[in-house]
């Protein structure tokens, strides 16, 4: 017999898209997101408060918009700002003719066209038809062009324009005469660029040592971060800093309250920082307070705080070393900005989790998502999910969930997972197929396993294709177990608690295989035992403590 005595269910308000294989470009801003699809359309959504969307309005949207009819938008970009209210959004673009255009809040000079106000339609930026990539920083931009120059606009009370002064520009100029500028990287209020050469530079703000360059002081001219020059990329927040060299070692550097650089400590660096030894690092996102990397097996990490969810494992859990986000290994590619994350996976589907406070999430809601969930792609709503949620009754795993609507929905699929498995099929509910009306479902598992239960829904289409729905996390303990470990997950030390002191006994950590690897002594009267686990490497254990009155077992999962 089992009891439950820990509940986790997440509301999941969500419309689904079955279809979502069209885009190509995300670009998640502080509360807004602009994107581009194959078709080289450009779309949408979240606050609009200064028309940072371009749809020719001031209205917020929580799905997809498209902005115009042009076809031919290569580049995106949008702003961070997490902190004024209402949010001075604004948003960049280069279409494939080379044109800059810009749209949203210009009240400091950010979108480079020379008068201030806010703009709800994208705005050409001056007549230039070579530019090459653009990056939007707080209320500020940076630009270069085909010719390898590197341009500036907007504010610049920190001297992240690196033009020498403090002194804000409304029309783009040019920083420098180099002509060898290959990437950029503006943030909060510090940027960063990357030369042909593979040397890094910053200018702005430092107070965390955000620049790099061995100092806490701001700078307003770009200088080079150390003497590498095997730099392939990097990622700015304003905040911190990472980057990768080209023999895909991963390094970090700025500010690390909540672990945000990844080296498993709260402490600031002024200077870059190897992340552990992997060399496979491919793509990498410094966001607001957190980071996200893929590696060059498509696999999905991240680390620093997940406070809104944006780590998009179901739970606010969060990591100072870097931590993989599920188990799949086709991610393309990743961007995040603030407390919201996104991914394109191979296919073209776009996943988001995350802050939705303004419907930046673009899945029709403004709730929150601690689980990826796929974003529309062409209006066509299958489902509109009402709610999903778990509960335990009479021994049993009862899943619940709701929708509003349904369009030719054939059945729902119901998968489950432990904390060291894939998801397995345990069943099938035949769906109502179309409908307006409040549709109400159930579905028992009488079997779920010691330790954390995942569950989802797989929602199919008559003509066979499908979706998933958010996850329900349930966990699961054996009701004779009175011991508890703690942290758990763990990196590092956890504590063993015994419910009451006993005679001397052991304890012990098996592999999942069932070798045992570690035993420990409990002293005499002991009720509470640390326990280091730096040493093992990262997964599922089984720890066994054996005392004078019993035997008991408890899952442990060992973190990256």
């Amino acid at each position: 017999m089992k009891k439950i005595f820990y509940l986790l269910f997440m509301l999941a308000t969500a419309t689904i898209q079955n279809n979502a294989q069209c885009w190509q470009k995300i670009a998640p801003g502080g509360s807004h997101t602009l994107a581009i699809k194959n078709d080289g359309t450009l779309w949408a959504w979240g606050n609009n408060f200064h028309g940072a969307l371009g749809d020719g309005t001031f209205t917020n949207r929580n799905t997809p918009v498209q902005i115009g009819t042009d076809v031919n938008w290569a580049v995106i970009s949008a702003n961070e700002e997490v902190n004024a209210t209402p949010k001075p959004n604004f948003s960049l673009a280069i279409k494939t003719d080379g044109t800059l255009w810009a749209w949203g809040n210009n009240n400091y000079a950010q979108l480079g066209i020379g008068t201030p106000g806010n703009y709800n339609t994208p705005v050409q930026v001056g007549t230039d038809n070579n530019w090459l990539t653009v990056s939007a920083g707080k209320v500020y931009s940076l630009g270069i062009k085909t010719d390898g120059t590197l341009w500036a606009w907007g504010f610049n009370q920190n001297g992240e324009l690196g033009l020498g002064d403090f002194t804000s520009r409304n029309i783009p100029v040019q920083v420098g005469i180099a002509t060898n500028w290959a990437n950029i990287s503006a943030g909060f209020e510090a940027s960063a660029a990357l030369t042909t050469t593979g040397t890094i530079w910053t200018a702005g703000r430092n107070y965390a040592g955000q620049l790099g360059d061995g100092t806490n002081i701001d700078r307003n001219t770009f200088l080079q971060v150390g003497t590498a020059t095997d730099w392939q990329k990097v990622s700015n927040s304003g905040l911190h800093m990472i980057a990768i060299k080209s023999n895909g070692t991963l390094w970090a550097w700025g500010q690390n309250s909540l672990g945000q650089l990844g080296d498993g400590t709260f402490t600031n660096s002024n200077v870059p920082l190897q992340i552990g030894i992997d060399n496979n690092w491919d793509t990498i996102v410094a966001s607001f307070l957190h980071s996200e990397a893929l590696k060059a097996n498509g696999s999905r990490w991240a680390w620093g705080f997940n406070e809104k969810g944006e780590y998009g494992i179901g739970t606010l859990d969060w990591y100072i070393e870097p931590f993989q986000t599920g188990t799949e290994t086709d991610w393309r590619t990743i961007a995040a900005k603030s407390y919201t994350a996104f991914g394109i996976r191979t296919g073209s589907n776009l996943w988001a989790s995350g802050l939705n406070e303004n419907g930046q999430i673009g899945d029709g809601t403004f709730v929150d998502k601690l689980s990826r969930v796929q974003i529309l792609c062409n209006g066509i709503l299958p489902v509109t999910w009402l709610y999903i949620n778990g509960k335990w009754e009479n021994n049993t795993a009862v899943i619940k969930w709701g929708t509003a609507a349904e369009t030719n929905t054939k059945q729902f699929e119901l998968e489950h997972r432990n904390n060291n498995g894939s998801y397995s099929k345990i069943g099938t509910v035949t769906a109502a197929g179309n409908s307006n009306l409040i549709q109400r479902y159930e579905f028992f598992h009488r079997s779920p396993v010691a330790g954390k239960n995942f569950y989802r829904i797989k929602q199919i289409d008559l003509n066979g294709k499908f979706s998933y729905s958010a996850v329900v996390v349930i966990q699961v303990q054996d009701p004779g177990c009175s011991a508890e470990i703690y942290p758990n997950p763990a990196q590092h030390i956890v504590t063993v608690r015994l419910a009451k002191s006993s005679k001397e006994g052991v304890l012990q950590i098996y592999t999942q295989s069932g070798q045992l690897i570690l035993q420990q002594k409990l002293p005499n009267g002991t009720t509470m035992q640390q326990l280091n686990i730096s040493g093992l490497a990262a997964g599922i254990y089984t720890v066994r403590i054996i005392t004078d009155e019993k035997t008991e077992t408890i899952q442990l999962k060992k973190n990256y």
